[in-house]
């Protein structure tokens, strides 16, 4: 299409600096700023000027849009008593406003009705959530009022709270009765906040289980009851199951196995045992003999045992077991037995509590005094962790 432009300047007729000309056909309007002739308007109001650089010669009001790449952004031309330049045109309120690429911001930014997708575009975005994703992947919609949080295949999401000199970093969880615009005290059996963890089981997310806060009364100024709760899910299902509370009334509540296993090596109620295979023999001029060891690891133990005496020929006068952390030497409490005319005596050893710092071995102590014959005695010993 071709336009017929007024005469240049060295024709009569030439145009005058600020001239409009607008074309006959409905093209659009030209203005002249003294050397040519630049788009003042189109059919439908302004027309904006495409470019990577900005226009030579502008005048009050006229538009550019900018589209070096990464850029993106449409200019006004402004003239003031002062100044004149090009300004931003898409104003996000305070005077800010959000480059395409680079630069930096200052001040609130409020983006209201939406959510936020930083990364690989999902559809939809947000969804009023927040969505970090570096992952290769589009993320779904993070759901209202979420953040969710993608690393890469194979990577790491982290969530680190730093703090210096005496303050602290908390991860907190809020909860309140009522409304956010009428909040009201929460009352008891409430829950305060809760941490998940979720798996993939093929067809979507569960939960695995989680650590979660709950109130064991109805809060007020002075009171603040709660507790810290643990449930996990067994093996076949998908409901959680209650497995432990902490609370500063009832202290700690643990639920106990419901197998015939043991506890692992280093845990509480870990059990220990050891047992003669055969009887072994005892001197019976009341010489104090081993009669089974047990190897204990660093801890809190309860020991105790049972053993069994007995002797052949004369009766024995003088029959003692007991535990000892020290090889055939019987400890300071111990059970006797010191009756004439015995010759055999069985009985369990009263509970013995020790505090190891290092691994040490606990011994099964014999006993016995006869004027002639012989003695034997077999046993057990065994130790529970208590704590």
């Amino acid at each position: 299409m071709t336009i017929d432009f007024p005469p240049n300047p060295s024709s009569p007729g030439a145009p005058t600096p600020g001239q409009i000309f607008t074309d006959p056909g409905g093209a659009g309007s030209w203005q002249w700023d003294g050397v040519k002739w630049s788009v003042y308007s189109g059919p439908a109001g302004a027309s904006v000027t495409v470019s990577d650089t900005a226009p030579s010669s502008p005048n009050n009001g006229n538009l550019w849009f900018n589209s070096s790449p990464g850029v993106g952004q449409l200019f006004i031309y402004y003239a003031d008593p002062n100044t004149s330049q090009w300004v931003i045109t898409c104003n996000l309120g305070g005077g800010q406003y959000l480059p395409l690429s680079g630069g930096t911001t200052t001040g609130p930014i409020t983006h209201q009705n939406a959510g936020v997708l930083i990364g690989n575009a999902g559809s939809p975005p947000g969804q009023g959530g927040l969505v970090l994703n570096a992952n290769a992947a589009a993320p779904a919609a993070a759901g209202v009022a979420n953040l969710r949080v993608l690393a890469a295949d194979n990577g790491y999401t982290i969530a680190a709270l730093e703090s210096y000199g005496s303050g602290a970093s908390i991860f907190a969880t809020r909860q309140g009765g009522g409304t956010a615009a009428a909040p009201a005290a929460v009352g008891n059996g409430y829950g305060l906040g809760a941490y998940a963890g979720y798996g993939y089981d093929g067809t979507g997310f569960g939960e695995g289980g989680r650590l979660a806060f709950q109130t064991t009364q109805a809060w007020t100024g002075a009171a603040h009851g709660s507790q810290l709760t643990v449930f996990a899910i067994p093996n076949g299902s998908t409901t959680d199951k209650f497995i432990a509370g902490l609370s500063a009334d009832t202290g700690c509540q643990f639920q106990g196995t419901t197998g015939n296993d043991n506890p692992p090596a280093g845990w509480v109620g870990e059990f220990l045992s050891a047992v003669t295979s055969s009887a072994v023999s005892m001197p019976i001029n009341g010489t104090a003999t081993n009669i089974i060891s047990l190897a204990l690891t660093p801890g809190d133990w309860d020991i105790t045992g049972f053993a069994a005496i007995g002797s052949s020929g004369n009766l024995g006068t003088n029959f003692a077991f007991g535990v000892s952390p020290l090889s055939n030497t019987l400890p300071v409490t111990y059970t006797q037995l010191q009756m004439p005319g015995m010759n055999n005596f069985s009985g369990a050893i009263p509970p013995l509590r020790v505090t190891l710092a290092s691994a040490a071995t606990y011994y099964l102590i014999g006993y016995c005094q006869a004027s002639s014959g012989t003695a034997q005695a077999s046993g057990e010993i065994f130790a529970r962790r208590r704590r």
